[in-house]
């Protein structure tokens, strides 16, 4: 999975099956781009958590 790929599935597919208002927690995997993930998020009105990093 590449970071590209996985925002063009979040945005196709995830993004546009949720509710204005909702919160979506993801894990903090490396391709997982925090900085464009929250643009993508504030674009849609929808607020991302992501997990802390365990030891």
């Amino acid at each position: 999975m590449t970071g590209e790929r996985f925002e063009i599935w979040f945005e196709a597919n995830l993004l546009k099956n949720v509710e204005t208002g909702s919160t979506i927690i993801m894990d903090r995997a490396s391709f997982h781009r925090k900085k464009h993930l929250e643009r993508l998020c504030e674009k849609a009105k929808v607020n991302l958590m992501l997990s802390r990093v365990f030891t």
